[in-house]
Formats: C-alpha cells, sequence, structure tokens
C-alpha cells in the first residue's frame, strides 16, 4: 500500500516526483531499506533522465565548446559502467538495495567529476548563512528537525564537525568576509546595533573586493550586518555589484522593520515591493532569479553571499505551507515555530540548488554552508549536548553547523574533523581562486586564515589548523583561546548584558546543559564558574570537567600564546549610542549619520 504524507494541508505519496515543497517525513540513508527501494529507484530513474536532459542541453549550447563531446562521451560511458556495477554487487535485481544505492552513488560521485569539463574558468562560489542556526537544528544530526535539502547537498558534500565562529552575528560575519579575527578590526564586543557607528574598516578588503578584482560578478542578497552608519561601509561600495536585504538585524519577517525603523533595500533605494512577504521566501526568489540571469547572460564566474534571516528572532510563523511534520506532544509551541521556520529555510535553499543544477552552474560551483553562531536559547534554538549558546564562549555558542557541496569536491560523503574558523573561509576561497586563474594576486599571509582547501576539497593533508582565537573582549573581560584539545576561558563565558536579560525574564540559564531543548526539562545546572577554566573539548565537547586545577602547566602555555595574540589586537570599536532621529525620514534610517 501507498504511504503517504501529508505537508501544508497537501499529501503526496512516498514514491511521487520530488517538488521543493514536499517534505520527506522519513529521510535516511537508502541502506535502510524496506518500502524506501522503490522510492530510491524511482529517483534514479529521474536522475538518469534529468542527467541526460542536462547533458543534451550543454550539447546545444556552443559557449561550451568541442569539450562537450568528451563530456558526453564519459558520461555514457561511466553510465554503462555504473548499471555494470551495480548488478554485480547488487545481483540481477536492480531494484536490489545495494544495486541502487551504487547507482546512485556512482551517478552522483562520479559522473557529477565530470561536468566541470563543460564549464571551465574559475569556479562560482554560493556563500550560504543561516543566522542563528543551533548546533542541533538540522536533520542529519536531529530527527525532528526537517532538512531534505541540506541533508542532501551535506551527504554529498564534507561536513566540518568543528568549524568554529564567532559567538555572535556582526564578528562572524566580519571574520567570513575577511579573513581578520573581530579583535584585529575593533569588532570583538557583541554585534552592531541599530545606532551604533561600528563597521570592518575600509583599509581591510572584502572578500567580495578580493573576488570583484578577479573578474566576478559578485551579489548579496539578505543580511549585512557589519556597518551602515555611511553608505562607504554598505555592500555597494565593499565589492558588492548589488545588494537585496537589509543592512542592521532583528527583522520582522514580513513588516521588514527592527526597532521602529524600515530596513528593508535594493541597493540603496528603500523596499516596499515586498511587505508583507516573508522574507526567507522573498530571498529564495532573489537568489534563484540571479542565478538564472547570469547563467543566461554572463560568461564571468559569480559570487553570492546568500545571508538568510532564518531562524534569528522575532519567531514570526511562517507561511502555512510550512508545517513541520514531526512535531511531537511534547514540543512547545515556540520550538514548532522553530521548526517550522527551519523547514521554510530548507526548501528555500533546496530552491537555490536546483537552479543551479538546472542552469548548469552547478558542475563549477563551491556552495558553502554555515551558521554564523550557536542558537540563540531564548529563542528556541537547539545546541545539545554542546552547552550554552549564542552570546556565550561555550561550544554551544561558538561551534556551527557547517558543510560544503561542489562536484569538485574528492571523496564526497566524507567529514572533515579538522579545527576550522570563520577567518579560513576568505583565504581557502581566494587560494582555490588564484590556482584556477593562475595568478598569485594576493597574499594572504597577513589574514588570521589559513588556506584550507586541500583538506576540505582534494582531501590531502594540507595546511591544518592548530589553534584558534574565540574571543579577545576587554570590554566584558572575557578571552577565550584553544590549542590542539584543550581551550582556556578567562573571564566570563557569557556576555554580561545577556546573562543580566535571561535572569531578569527568567529565561534559560546560558551556561546550563538541556538534554532536551523542546520541553526545558532534564536540565543540569550543577556547575560552579571559575575565573580560569580549561576543558578538553575533544574528550569533553560539553565542557563538564574543569582542568585547570589539574593542568595549570597547560594553562600557563595557552596564557602565553593568548599574551602574543592579543599583541595584534585593538581596541573595541565605540559602542555609544549615537543620535540618529535627523537620518530618519519617513520610518526609514538611512546611512549619512557617521
Amino acid at each position: 500500500m501507498a504511504k503517504w504524507v501529508e505537508v501544508g494541508g497537501k499529501k503526496y505519496e512516498e514514491d511521487s516526483t520530488f517538488h521543493p515543497d514536499r517534505v520527506d517525513p522519513q529521510t535516511s540513508w537508502p541502506e535502510e531499506g524496506g518500502h524506501r527501494n522503490r522510492l530510491a529507484m524511482v529517483n534514479v530513474h529521474r536522475e538518469i533522465r534529468q542527467g541526460w536532459e542536462k547533458t543534451m542541453s550543454i550539447f546545444h549550447r556552443r559557449r561550451y565548446g568541442n569539450t562537450v563531446y568528451l563530456g558526453t562521451f564519459i558520461f555514457v560511458v561511466i553510465f554503462v559502467f555504473t548499471i555494470g556495477a551495480a548488478i554485480r554487487h547488487g545481483g540481477p535485481d536492480v531494484y536490489n538495495m545495494r544495486a541502487t544505492h551504487a547507482i546512485r552513488k556512482a551517478l552522483s560521485a562520479h559522473a557529477r567529476r565530470f561536468l566541470p569539463f563543460y564549464r571551465s574558468g574559475p569556479m562560482n562560489v554560493i556563500f550560504i548563512v543561516a543566522d542563528d542556526l543551533g548546533w542541533n537544528d538540522i536533520g542529519y544530526r536531529n530527527p525532528e528537525v526537517v532538512t531534505q535539502n541540506l541533508n542532501r547537498l551535506a551527504r554529498e558534500g564534507v561536513v566540518l564537525n568543528q568549524s568554529y565562529v564567532q559567538s555572535t552575528c556582526s564578528p562572524s560575519r566580519a571574520a567570513m568576509m575577511t579573513g581578520y579575527y573581530p579583535h584585529r578590526m575593533g569588532l570583538q564586543h557583541r554585534t552592531i546595533t541599530v545606532n551604533q557607528a561600528k563597521f570592518i574598516p575600509l583599509s581591510i578588503p572584502t572578500l567580495a573586493e578580493e573576488l570583484k578584482s578577479r573578474g566576478y560578478t559578485t551579489r548579496i542578497v539578505g543580511k549585512w550586518h557589519v556597518g551602515h552608519c555611511n553608505w562607504k561601509y554598505t555592500p555597494t561600495n565593499r565589492g558588492f555589484d548589488s545588494h537585496f536585504g537589509y543592512l542592521g538585524a532583528s527583522e520582522d519577517y514580513y513588516k521588514h522593520t527592527a526597532r521602529g525603523v524600515h530596513d528593508y533595500w535594493n541597493n540603496t533605494a528603500p523596499d516596499f515591493d515586498h511587505e508583507n512577504v516573508y522574507s526567507t521566501d522573498t530571498f529564495a526568489d532573489i537568489a534563484v532569479d540571479l542565478i538564472r540571469d547570469h547563467a543566461a547572460t554572463r560568461a564571468e564566474p559569480l559570487f553570492m553571499y546568500l545571508a538568510f534571516q532564518s531562524i534569528h528572532g522575532p519567531l514570526n510563523e511562517p507561511p502555512g505551507r510550512y508545517i513541520s511534520p514531526r512535531h511531537n506532544e511534547n514540543t512547545k509551541k515556540n520550538r514548532r515555530t522553530v521548526n517550522n521556520m527551519i523547514l521554510a529555510l530548507d526548501v528555500a535553499i533546496g530552491r537555490v540548488a536546483n537552479a543551479l543544477e538546472e542552469t548548469g552552474m552547478m558542475g563549477n560551483t563551491l556552495l558553502v554552508f554555515t551558521s554564523d553562531n550557536g542558537g540563540a536559547l531564548d529563542s528556541w534554538g537547539d545546541n545539545t549536548p554542546l552547552r550554552g549558546g549564542k552570546f556565550t564562549q561555550w561550544e554551544g555558542g561558538t561551534r556551527a553547523v557547517t558543510f560544503i557541496n561542489s562536484p569538485m569536491v574528492k571523496s564526497p560523503g566524507r567529514e572533515f574533523n579538522g579545527l576550522f574558523h570563520a577567518v579560513d573561509w576568505a583565504p581557502t576561497i581566494l587560494a582555490a581562486v588564484d590556482s584556477q586563474l593562475n595568478s598569485q594576486q594576493i597574499a594572504t599571509s597577513d589574514m588570521d586564515g589559513l588556506n584550507q582547501w586541500d583538506s576540505l576539497v582534494e582531501n590531502t593533508r594540507g595546511i591544518t589548523r592548530n589553534d584558534m582565537v574565540y574571543i579577545f573582549d576587554e570590554v566584558d573581560g572575557t578571552y577565550a583561546y584553544r590549542y590542539g584539545h584543550f581551550k582556556l576561558i578567562i573571564g566570563p563565558p557569557v556576555c554580561a548584558e545577556y546573562q543580566h536579560q535571561m535572569t531578569e525574564n527568567k529565561g534559560p540559564d546560558p551556561n546550563c546543559w538541556y538534554d532536551s531543548i523542546h520541553t526545558r526539562k532534564n536540565t543540569t545546572c550543577d556547575y560552579e564558574l571559575a575565573d580560569t577554566m580549561l576543558f578538553n573539548v575533544v574528550n569533553d565537547p560539553e565542557e563538564r570537567f574543569n582542568l585547570a586545577a589539574r593542568r595549570p602547566d597547560v594553562v600557563n602555555a595557552l596564557k602565553q600564546k593568548m599574551k602574543e595574540l592579543k599583541k595584534d589586537a585593538i581596541p573595541n570599536q565605540s559602542n555609544e549610542p549615537v543620535d540618529i532621529s535627523g537620518s530618519t525620514k519617513d520610518a526609514v534610517l538611512y546611512p549619512g549619520w557617521c
């Protein structure tokens, strides 16, 4: 009997053709068998048909030249040998699950390797950032979260298990966009508020500026949040050809206002055309249109920074078609909203991935997905089993959901357990692009980031990171640093303002462990905070055992390393609020007040 799943008021047969709005209620690995054999074979048939149609459409595009003939020939040869291998391993019944899985694995892991053949030149880069997505807010870790598209992209790529970011938004995005630690830009303390004159210094080039100088078309869709007090600090003056989105944070998903001012922009003009439209859908629409237009009209490579609003507060319920089918009787209302927001995000990213595949651009694209910090506990983000969340230096606030997907990836479907930090993205991407251009245009030695392309993509032992800075924040007196397995925290691990806010509002204690974020039950708050804390975050990723008293030798060694690194720190940019009343017109806050 056919199995059905209801999503957004519609019923879908388990074996029906995939649709972006469809949610598979039992996303799983193919080996799990049962009724999934039929579904998997339907998917194989579709993949074969679509692959052939895509190959033939490429064949007719003259701009790809004669190499298409060779690419088509290789595709056919691989397909024939794949079928033969599948039958050999799975027996004469091609519907046998081992055979089906062999076909799907070979088509995705081998045939796709040759797709870049038809589109030479530097790779496209699609850099996707989710806002406040927690460590356990992803389907491949948490079966109660529906992220079918993200699961597939991660499964066909490389999952980074020790990918670190800053504990709040603006510092993380500044690090991603420059390759520099926030304490070297004066952005180490919390985020940039609506009336603060803080920004990425103009003396430090952004990733967009670097790629634009290499001939890229550069687009940003979504959130900026690294400087808006003057036009010169905004996206279209920091390397991007266009920007649709917002400059600050904490937007209403429908009204696109925050703290009483409208903050939704089409380049430098306020946008009111998308009022009452859920921002996640709008950003996906804009991104898909830009991708299709680029594929049809442009020959140069594309860099798209796609910074979604989801799942940052406020917890605005997405449109009714986004109803997660995996709620249970213990799931609280706010967490249900978060699960629905995650589903909307997943569908949006699925649409972007489909656009890349349909246009043939995926064959030469690096897709990066990462969160900007841990989930916010007061907004029902889930970081379990890690301790803490956003605004904390605990692992739950700084270890990010991250993966890459690209046909260029060698040995896809693997996990990378090396240390990686947000500052590594810029040098990693630039080094790869320069290699493809046979150029040595930039020396990245002054960056804090390391080029980890070989480890991530080539699956060879390249440059490895041994240490990283969590935070050097002289305002809160918090310093945290990791070397090898050891993490040293000096000072309060939680931002003082956030700790006070949680205490006053009787919110979740950010120093506790939450075994079930859904119900707030099974909470362990039996802890003692010390001015100096040392943890082995490889053996003790939940940070339950302070080793400072037992290992003073390690504490002293890490303190010495921190002392050397702090020599490069500059004072935090002013947190003092600026009077912005004169720059507000018709409820729109225009840059130009600093």
